[in-house]
């Protein structure tokens, strides 16, 4: 057994012994048992915090936050301060990164797929409706594990190039000791796409706890991931699809801002309670939003209050935290708010400009008092539509995950921005379109699975 197998192994068996929520804990040793029904299935894809993590780094390199030089030298993990310098050694701490994290998750879903399959062939399903859900969980989970891999370690998708650019090593058995080549981009995202399609076929409307998957969360999924390749017209029908089912929104006027978290776990918006992994970089006690940005919420804007609060040294820090974090780490799963974003971005490009205005006012009527609330006109141009959806995605959608991938795709169509930080006197930059944007490959992964590198 190599190096690699055995650390996949022991990270695995360690989250495995992670306590679940009570509702999910019913015959939680299946994980020390092969799975070999329904019930060891189901059981299996009950432990949520295998599922619900999402990678943090994307978030980490991106730059509408900062740490005091003193916290970010008291950060333990040096994965975390080098992905927020971008320095091209990132994923050094082999126990615990991205890539584990993911590859993890996928490996559970692959086992779940295989066991599915021998029970069918078995002629042993007594309940469809039931294999079917956890088919589609697993698919699920797969798909999105894929998505924000690519997003990290991956460029941007380009129809010219998609070919020959490098994406991720899709695994589709659990064994480990299967090598597996490392696909190009185009192959990455239509596995990530077949995966979340035939989730959509399979998974109920509304899932029994907002921790599991569901078909609106997966239709969810698909809009962030076209959005994210440049097919505005997909993200849109993804994002409409999803917003039939469920298209509620918070009404900030109605929230306490009083609360030390405001925005209650499991709010009318979500639709998937993800979390991005646990991290002191991005905690509540080092985290401080950048004055820029908290600049660019008007006084009156609700949003404002709900998601800073002033500290004694005239930082700010980030409190809209949610979903099953508990305010331990940003919320990242799909939600509401980002498919009405979605729609709007995508109907404005392909030049539904009435549509996307309608969008954006039936999102910003919710964050204002009625008497502060000015729709927006029926006059702006494309480009100025546009340019304040952009905003108001930034705005609305922080330290989601998101950001470090809108960057990306951005940048990859002419927008040229570059960030920076300021450390102990010194200045980092990361120029638009620099390689460093697509992050290396764990040194681990490239020396034992024989992987060529991102170029440098």
């Amino acid at each position: 057994m190599n190096k690699y197998l055995k650390l996949i192994i022991g990270c695995i068996l360690t989250i495995c012994c992670t306590a679940c929520e009570k509702f999910l804990e019913e015959k939680s040793d299946v994980a020390l048992s092969v799975p070999d029904n329904l019930d060891d299935l189901d059981a299996l894809m009950n432990f949520y915090t295998q599922f619900v993590d999402d990678p943090q780094t994307g978030e980490i390199s991106s730059a509408d936050f900062y740490l005091s030089d003193v916290n970010l030298a008291s950060l333990l993990s040096s994965d975390a301060r080098n992905a927020y310098l971008w320095t091209d050694d990132v994923f050094l701490e082999d126990n615990a990164n991205d890539w584990n994290t993911i590859y993890s998750s996928i490996y559970y879903s692959n086992l779940v797929l295989e066991k599915l399959a021998k029970l069918e062939k078995e002629g042993t399903v007594t309940d469809r409706s039931r294999f079917n859900r956890i088919k589609g969980e697993a698919l699920f989970n797969r798909g999105r594990k894929y998505l924000g891999g690519v997003w990290i370690w991956g460029k941007v998708y380009n129809e010219s190039s998609a070919a020959i650019d490098f994406g991720m090593p899709l695994r589709l058995t659990s064994n480990f000791n299967e090598k597996i080549e490392r696909a190009n981009i185009r192959d990455t995202y239509q596995q990530i796409i077949h995966d979340l399609k035939t989730s959509t076929l399979l998974l109920p409307d509304v899932a029994d706890h907002l921790v599991k998957p569901s078909r609106a969360a997966a239709l969810a999924m698909l809009s962030r991931t076209y959005l994210s390749m440049g097919k505005y017209q997909e993200a849109v029908i993804y994002a409409d699809s999803a917003l039939q089912l469920k298209h509620d929104l918070l009404d900030f006027n109605t929230l306490d801002r009083s609360k030390k978290l405001p925005i209650d776990p499991y709010n009318a918006e979500v639709l998937l309670s993800a979390a991005l992994r646990s991290s002191q970089i991005l905690g509540q006690s080092r985290l401080r939003v950048t004055e820029e940005l908290v600049n660019l919420f008007a006084d009156n804007d609700l949003r404002k209050p709900m998601f800073f609060t002033l500290n004694a040294d005239q930082s700010y820090s980030f409190r809209a935290y949610f979903g099953n974090t508990g305010g331990t780490s940003p919320f990242s799963g799909p939600a509401v708010n980002e498919m009405y974003l979605n729609r709007a971005e995508g109907n404005c490009r392909i030049g539904n400009l009435d549509l996307a205005i309608a969008d954006m006012n039936r999102l910003l009527a919710a964050r204002f008092k009625p008497a502060d609330f000015t729709p927006w006109p029926a006059t702006l141009s494309k480009e100025e539509l546009l340019q304040k959806i952009l905003l108001e995605r930034r705005k609305e959608l922080l330290y989601r995950g998101i950001r470090w991938i809108d960057i990306k795709r951005l940048n990859s169509t002419g927008a040229d921005i570059d960030l920076v930080r300021n450390v102990n006197g010194k200045k980092y930059e990361l120029k638009a379109n620099e390689l460093r944007w697509i992050l290396q490959l764990p040194r681990t992964v490239i020396e034992l699975g024989g992987y060529t590198p991102n170029p440098r």
